[in-house]
């Protein structure tokens, strides 16, 4: 679980990374806004669900722990 939540924390910057590019490639007009727009809905709506997921992957996973340990 603790190598999973890794790995999505891993996604998530990867995310975020992409939104940068995204931004930039917007500001230099390498691609027009129309374009940009779209694919920061889509990057934003990806990150929504990694943090979604994260969040109940730690809750789920802090619940295990504690059943463990009792």
């Amino acid at each position: 679980k603790a190598d999973f939540i890794a790995k999505m924390h891993i996604a998530l910057k990867e995310c975020a990374e992409t939104e940068y590019w995204i931004r930039l490639l917007e500001n230099s007009e390498y691609i027009d806004n129309n374009y940009a727009n779209l694919l920061l809905r889509e990057c934003l709506s990806i990150k929504k669900m990694l943090i979604s997921s994260l969040n109940t992957i730690k809750n789920n996973f802090k619940k295990y722990k504690k059943s463990v340990d009792n």
